[in-house]
């Protein structure tokens, strides 16, 4: 495999990269593994040790450390690079070590040029990141219709005289496998779109724990229906107006859990008129 290592920064529909084959070497960096915890504990003075009451990823710290490596416009890239990096300003990072390609939000903590010996050596500079949410997230989202057509022809296409021929027939199974090979439970948007007429209730089961989504309220023909219970981004949306207050009052905002996991749909009425569509992102530790 080839070695390679490449962080690509973008913000505000700007990217700057840094790395193998570009005009800047990172000559040092940090934060990009495992992150740090913090250890929740409780001391009792009539015993030694202590007892842990939790394990909680803190803010992922990444620096890095790079330099040109072209001696022309030294000075306007200096320029662009500390209009780049303004701590008023959010950002992701995409980092592809060897081939592994992961990213994640970031704010810029500091950015700093080093001052060269002279004014004709190579530019330098480190960036220091903060990340609030210190997982790092998969490139792809991955998505499954759990309702939907399997198709029965392909090409040559042959169709007896007078029988005719099946192109396809309606997937009606109401489960689907999901599979999270990330390090961490995730959160999960599923979408319910109202194909074929109203749809009363609908609602989404995760089979290992009973827990569910559900929503009380008769959908039309072509409505949709979006439960998203990622972090900080839960919400209930229908053809995107909020009806978080329509939900039933015993859902739960569920994650997808690592490894495989069994969702199941359902309605009140008319479940057979509905398409479902759950999206998730895998987490991982580090790249």
């Amino acid at each position: 495999m080839e070695k390679t290592l490449n962080f690509t920064f973008k913000s505000k529909g700007q990217e700057i990269k840094l790395g193998s084959g570009t005009s800047y070497g990172i000559v040092t960096y940090s934060g990009i593994a495992a992150p740090d915890v913090l250890l929740a504990k409780t001391q009792n003075v009539l015993q030694d040790g202590s007892a842990v009451s939790g394990i909680y990823l803190i803010d992922r710290l990444i620096s890095v450390t790079a330099e040109l490596s072209i001696t022309q416009n030294q000075e306007l890239h200096r320029q662009q690079l500390i209009h780049f990096f303004n701590p008023k300003t959010t950002g992701n990072l995409i980092v592809n070590y060897c081939g592994v390609e992961r990213n994640i939000d970031y704010i810029v903590n500091k950015f700093d040029v080093i001052t060269p010996a002279t004014l004709w050596e190579n530019l330098s500079f480190t960036i220091d990141l903060i990340c609030p949410k210190p997982y790092w997230n998969d490139m792809d989202s991955f998505g499954k219709n759990i309702a939907h057509i399997t198709k029965q022809f392909a090409f040559p296409l042959g169709i007896p005289i007078g029988k005719g021929k099946i192109m396809g027939y309606k997937t009606f199974k109401r489960e689907v496998l999901l599979n999270n090979p990330g390090d961490a439970a995730t959160g999960v948007e599923i979408v319910f779109v109202a194909l074929r007429g109203t749809v009363v209730n609908p609602k989404l089961i995760k089979a290992s724990t009973g827990e569910y989504l559900r929503a009380v309220l008769t959908m039309q023909k072509g409505d949709r229906l979006t439960f998203n219970t990622n972090e900080r981004s839960k919400r209930v949306e229908l053809n995107g107006e909020n009806v978080i207050h329509l939900l039933d009052r015993h859902s739960t905002f569920f994650n997808i859990d690592v490894g495989d996991n069994l969702l199941r749909y359902d309605a009140d009425e008319n479940y057979i008129n509905i398409e479902v569509r759950p999206y998730y992102t895998p987490k991982y530790l580090g790249v």
